[in-house]
């Protein structure tokens, strides 16, 4: 679970677009199909008693099985073959889906690394 950004007080990233090509959060704003990129930092107010956040939100990765990787053979390249199926089929790591949720200004960047880097 990541912090939940504060609704009251979080506030635009001022190095935001320092951060998307290191962290290489272009590529995968385009392939979440998130167009308006909205870092933000977290700030702290009375509402959120100074921390910035209230409220967590889920950071979760999740492999479908589907026919596709029930047939798949259960050796040991059982798993390097069923994440190669499931990234082909737009799955996304804990990372990306922590970097999503601060793509579209629910968490931070730092909460996103703090819980799931």
């Amino acid at each position: 679970l990541a912090r939940r950004l504060c609704p009251a007080c979080a506030a635009p990233h001022p190095d935001s677009a320092q951060l998307l090509d290191p962290l290489e959060l272009r590529p995968l704003a385009a392939r979440l199909g998130v167009a308006q990129r909205a870092l933000k930092i977290a700030r702290g107010c009375e509402a959120c008693g100074g921390t910035g956040y209230k409220g967590r939100v889920a950071v979760a990765e999740y492999l479908r099985c589907d026919e596709q990787i029930r047939a798949m053979p259960k050796g040991p390249e059982f798993l390097t073959q069923a994440r190669q199926y499931a990234r082909s089929q737009g799955w996304r790591t804990l990372l990306e889906d922590g970097f999503a949720k601060a793509l579209r200004g629910v968490t931070t960047v730092d909460e996103v690394l703090r819980v799931a880097g």
